[in-house]
């Protein structure tokens, strides 16, 4: 049995599998059906066994930490795509209430940001749509982040 558990550790380290958990099981077994005088054979079992014990759970934390990153992973794109959809979404209704505005006040209020975000934010305050109020408050989002907005859609040529 011993030589049969030697030639089974020899070709597992051949194939590139030494410290796996059959190679230390394999190790393990030829230590203890071998008749070698061997001294301290006890404690170099001990010791390999010590080691496959600690391998197993290193590798159920490392199994459960790529788990964790998977599903930490996925949760992180899906808040993406939420926020992204949500800042499409006021984009938007900024982008309507500005030609809005400047059909009421007309071209020269609304060439300038901060003239167009104070008339945004009067017609915000006035229809109060979900896309511009503050989750926590439920207040209008404020002219400065308004401001930003109509900024960023005139670089993007969505509005005048």
């Amino acid at each position: 049995m011993a030589f049969y558990l030697e030639d089974v550790v020899g070709e597992l380290e051949q194939d590139g599998s030494e410290f796996s958990k059959e190679w230390y099981y394999a190790k393990i077994s030829h230590l203890y059906f071998s008749d070698v005088e061997m001294p301290d054979v006890a404690m170099t079992m001990g010791i390999l066994l010590a080691q496959l014990w600690w391998r197993a759970d290193v590798g159920d934390v490392a199994e459960r930490g790529q788990a964790n990153s998977a599903a930490l992973q996925k949760a992180n794109s899906a808040r993406k795509e939420h926020s992204k959809a949500q800042s499409e979404d006021k984009n938007k209704v900024i982008a309507e209430y500005w030609f809005e505005a400047r059909v009421e006040l007309g071209n020269e209020v609304m060439r300038r940001d901060s003239n167009a975000a104070q008339a945004i934010y009067a017609i915000a305050m006035r229809k109060r749509p979900k896309q511009l109020l503050i989750k926590a408050t439920g207040e209008v989002i404020g002219v400065e982040a308004i401001r930003k907005r109509v900024s960023a859609l005139r670089k993007l040529e969505k509005i005048g």
